[in-house]
């Protein structure tokens, strides 16, 4: 005899699971947008040092 299906708990148990995806997905995606600003900021202010310090002669 086959097992029994019971959709109902399985559906509940999915939607738990996209709930709890779901809640989670804010707080990450704004920890990936600090660091990312965070990187962008360096390379900004790494750029105008170098740029701060060139005579604007070129050396080949």
């Amino acid at each position: 005899m086959p097992h029994r299906t019971r959709p109902m708990a399985s559906l509940l148990v999915f939607m738990g699971v996209n709930v709890i995806l779901v809640s989670t997905i804010t707080p990450v995606e704004n920890a990936v947008a600090r660091n990312v600003k965070a990187l962008n900021q360096r390379k900004e202010y790494a750029c105008q040092a170098s740029t701060e310090h060139y005579s604007g002669i070129p050396t080949f």
